[in-house]
């Protein structure tokens, strides 16, 4: 799916930035903390009780701050999952369904095409160069 996506937008693929799906948990927190306490301490300002308003604030944020470094654990080992996962990536031993399924439908017992096959062939036309072309 990467390498069909890099060759239709012809990306370049140095220019992609991959991100773990959690960053997004870990974001919505951090900013809504921070979004809820100046939103508590504004309210707070404009009723000039500051210091009643301000232990609310401070509970929140000691709440919610835990959650936040959880999810920002959870981050860094999911870059670090991520970076192994591109490094040792093998097209050859990525598994489908196809081969895991003796080229055999379970449900209905038809036989069915190597998706393997055409993955290669689909790699092979886009980036190998052919001595017939001009490319």
């Amino acid at each position: 799916e990467l390498a069909s996506w890099i060759h239709l937008a012809k990306l370049k693929p140095h220019s992609i930035c991959f991100i773990p799906v959690g960053f997004a948990a870990f974001l919505a927190t951090w900013t809504s903390t921070f979004i809820v306490a100046i939103m508590i301490l504004s309210v707070a300002d404009v009723m000039t009780e500051t210091m009643s308003m301000l232990v609310p604030t401070v509970v929140l944020v000691m709440l919610l701050f835990p959650l936040t470094v959880i999810l920002a654990r959870g981050h860094v080992r999911d870059m670090a999952a991520l970076r192994h996962q591109l490094q040792t990536f093998s097209v050859q031993r990525a598994r489908c369904y196809c081969c895991d399924h003796g080229h055999v439908e379970p449900s209905t017992g038809k036989e069915i095409a190597c998706d393997r096959e055409l993955v290669y062939s689909a790699l092979e036309a886009w980036y190998i160069k052919r001595k017939d072309t001009d490319g």
